[in-house]
């Protein structure tokens, strides 16, 4: 089944073939990611039950890169802002409750639509959101795309600073009206040489009345954890679904 909004942004609906339960799991790919990706995020949350709908948003894919510069040099429009709207159109074309779960940056539009919408019962993030920005801009072209030009590095890393910092978004996170104990899993990477742990901490406890359940993953580098630490992966995400849906009764 697919789902289309005014956007023209195609989104797949991947049911369970034994549901039990009543929530949709939305899954949120991060920069330069597919929908295709979660091939594997899919499979072992179908067959523990649970719907699933993934869809791919802005600077999305390996042709991301064509739209991500000139964004970074003209920055009309932060990039935090058109992924909370097209995350909100999506969700406006599905009905009942439904649980996000997000990866890397993205997540923080996935915080921003969770303290305004009713149907967002919780929050899987993994990888993110976090703080620090700066210092993730000149990880990402030191370890992600291996920049060597210390110049050229220090020019896109500003770039990239700019392109991604939303002080509107960052004011609404500093005032978010969640409820209280609002439940959050956050999954990271202790090998995350990209976004480790330390900036995910700094900016949940930015917020007010929220104090996520943490799950270090000893193996994993950014987004690896399905890969490297598969069975406490797993495990984690199937006990705080599980966690949720004992709080809800």
């Amino acid at each position: 089944m697919t789902v289309t909004d005014n956007a023209n942004v195609k989104g797949t609906y991947h049911p369970s073939d034994n549901k039990k339960h009543n929530v949709l799991i939305v899954l949120i790919h991060h920069l330069g990611g597919v929908p295709e990706q979660f091939k594997y995020h899919v499979e072992f949350l179908n067959q523990n039950g649970f719907d699933v709908y993934t869809y791919p948003f802005f600077l999305s894919g390996k042709e991301h890169w064509k739209d991500f510069f000139p964004m970074m040099k003209k920055n009309k429009t932060g990039i935090v802002e058109t992924w909370t709207e097209e995350l909100k159109q999506q969700l406006n074309q599905l009905s009942g409750d439904k649980i996000i779960f997000s990866f890397s940056y993205p997540s923080l539009s996935a915080l921003l639509m969770a303290s305004e919408r009713k149907d967002i019962k919780a929050l899987i993030c993994d990888g993110g959101p976090f703080s620090h920005l700066i210092a993730a801009s000149w990880r990402f072209f030191t370890y992600h795309l291996r920049v060597s030009n210390i110049v050229l590095k220090f020019y896109l890393a500003g770039k990239m600073y700019f392109a991604f910092y939303d002080r509107f978004a960052w004011k609404k996170v500093k005032n978010l009206n969640l409820p209280r104990h609002f439940s959050i899993l956050s999954l990271q990477g202790e090998k995350d040489q990209l976004i480790p742990p330390i900036f995910i901490n700094d900016f949940f406890q930015k917020i007010k009345n929220i104090k996520p359940i943490v799950c270090r993953l000893p193996n994993s580098s950014h987004l690896e954890g399905l890969k490297n630490d598969r069975k406490l992966y797993v495990k984690t995400v199937l006990n705080f679904l599980k966690e949720f849906y004992n709080n809800e009764r």
